[in-house]
């Protein structure tokens, strides 16, 4: 269950956003089946083929740190570092801000006087399409309680990071890359003696290195692809519109056998196996093994995280669109339900991890039903 949309893959997935917006969706399956599912110059020009995968090199005053950037998942990040890279924003900047976790950079100088001349608009966020703030990877630095505020700062971490992955927002600090080589320089930079500067946080926090780090250059080595880094961040930006049609998407270009069935009232099932049991009654109490889950993947209730195993309930204290998709099942099926708010928890939500007006998803196995003796 959580399915998480894949990165687009170019040409064919920019044909399928053409087709998708007046498809219904019981025939996606079938137009699925018939799809068959620029440069920057530093001291040299870039070698080989354009990519959305370009290597990069941070030359720092500590050693060398090459990292290669993901613009499949985060193209308008990549893109935007990039840019600041190409009009050489970076270079003299420092690493200002070391803890145990992270090493930033690519904002002050080092005398800890934020730079902003030469600053870009802030960018569109793009966390939570399946990279996490895991060691050794590259993440943009934003305001965490302002989503779509990151400019120039970014930091690599030293470690797993994993309270980096799910802010309040449900969103993330957006990873763009990884490092592949010179960790010794990142691990180097984390070693650093540290001190406050009455410049950076008030003169509160002891993250500043005592002896500068300084960025040199950012070096961009092998070419970004930005066509293909444009039409990725068009893909993505057509499923922030419909998010639960790119889902369902997402889940039949895998399993192009499903069909999607939508009933009267706006409940949309998916039977990935029908049951040969009984049908449940109103009354009844059914046995069941179950995951719920948001269109990004986000678990909020499963019958582990309840019981340990599967568990009892009575059909009637169900959710609305629960309630209704259970008893269409067989015992022995399994279904997968796409609740849509006013089957859920409509304009109320479910804090902290279910909004009003989120779809739910949920993924059932009916495994047994017991029934009340009249």
């Amino acid at each position: 269950m959580g399915s998480k949309f894949s990165p687009p893959d170019s040409e064919r997935m920019r044909n399928l956003m053409m087709t998708r917006r007046t498809l219904p969706a019981a025939s996606i399956a079938a137009v699925l089946a018939a799809l068959g599912l620029g440069c920057l110059t530093t001291v040299a020009a870039p070698k080989g083929p354009q990519t959305v995968h370009p290597t990069v090199k941070i030359k720092t005053s500590l050693g060398e740190i090459t990292l290669e950037l993901d613009a499949e998942i985060a193209p308008l990040t990549v893109m935007n570092f990039l840019d600041y890279a190409r009009d050489g924003f970076y270079n003299g900047t420092i690493f200002h801000r070391v803890t145990d976790a992270v090493i930033q950079g690519g904002g002050y100088t080092p005398e800890l006087k934020e730079k902003t001349e030469g600053h870009r608009s802030a960018i569109r966020e793009e966390s939570r399409r399946g990279r996490k703030n895991e060691r050794g990877t590259i993440t943009m630095y934003r305001n965490p309680l302002i989503r779509n505020s990151a400019k120039s700062q970014f930091f690599i971490n030293l470690k797993d990071n994993p309270s980096l992955d799910l802010l309040r927002d449900r969103t993330a600090y957006t990873v763009f890359g990884h490092v592949t080589n010179g960790f010794d320089v990142v691990k180097k930079i984390g070693d650093s003696p540290l001190s406050t500067h009455p410049n950076y946080a008030a003169g509160l926090l002891d993250v500043v290195p005592v002896k500068p780090v300084v960025i040199k250059s950012i070096v961009l080595v092998t070419k970004l692809d930005r066509r293909l880094a444009k039409l990725n961040a068009d893909a993505f930006r057509e499923r922030e519109l419909d998010p639960v049609g790119f889902w369902i998407l997402d889940l039949l270009r895998n399993n192009p056998e499903l069909k999607v069935h939508e009933s009267a009232t706006g409940l949309r099932y998916i039977d990935h196996r029908v049951g040969s049991g009984a049908f449940p009654l109103d009354d009844d109490t059914v046995e069941i093994d179950f995951v719920g889950t948001l269109v990004d993947g986000t678990e909020f209730d499963s019958s582990v995280t309840r019981w340990n195993k599967p568990g009892k309930l009575p059909v009637n204290t169900l959710l609305k669109g629960l309630r209704e998709g259970i008893l269409g099942m067989r015992e022995g099926g399994v279904r997968t339900l796409i609740v849509p708010p006013e089957l859920g928890f409509a304009d109320l939500g479910k804090p902290p991890l279910i909004h009003p007006g989120d779809t739910l998803f949920f993924k059932i196995e009916l495994l047994g039903l017991s029934r009340k003796e009249k």
